[in-house]
């Protein structure tokens, strides 16, 4: 530090001008009494006060920023990144929900269609017994009337043949 510091107050060039002046300075040839003397080392100190500084606390405090923005630049991934997470569990959400209405309205329009088969089939299966039944009755009374009319040909004539009717 005190290389540097020295190479920075002299503005060396090289580490061993600056080498060589430290090591030719000798604390018993200053004179606190002199003023000159006195300025020197004070300058120096005040210079190299600074230098400490600015290569300690200002380093340190620039570390200390660095630090800082890392760690909001780290926050605000992370909070991005649950944002995005949150967003995607919302649209899953209403994907799904969306998904659950369209098959619970599938699952509504075929109970509804299978319904209406079934009520056709019964319409169908009563219309075919009403249809069974005037054919029964019809067939009846087409028997009975065959009958009642070959029976009144007995008592009326007994030489005419009745026309027969054909059984379809």
């Amino acid at each position: 530090m005190l290389v540097i510091a020295a190479a920075i107050i002299n503005k060396s060039q090289t580490e061993e001008e600056t080498t060589t002046l430290l090591d030719s300075l000798n604390i018993t040839d200053i004179d606190f009494t002199d003023e000159l003397h006195n300025i020197f080392v004070r300058e120096t100190l005040i210079h190299f006060d600074q230098i400490l500084r600015i290569t300690t606390i200002g380093i340190w405090d620039f570390h200390k920023a660095q630090i800082k923005k890392d760690t909001a630049a780290i926050n605000l991934t992370a909070k991005m990144k649950a944002a995005e997470i949150k967003t995607a569990t919302e649209s899953t959400n209403q994907a799904i929900a969306k998904a659950t209405e369209s098959i619970q309205g599938e699952k509504a329009f075929t109970l509804s269609s299978n319904l209406r088969l079934s009520n056709i089939e019964k319409s169908l299966k009563r219309q075919e017994r009403h249809t069974n039944e005037l054919y029964n009755i019809t067939k009846k009374s087409r028997t009975q009337k065959h009958s009642s009319s070959q029976s009144r040909e007995d008592l009326t004539s007994s030489n005419v043949n009745a026309p027969q009717y054909k059984k379809k």
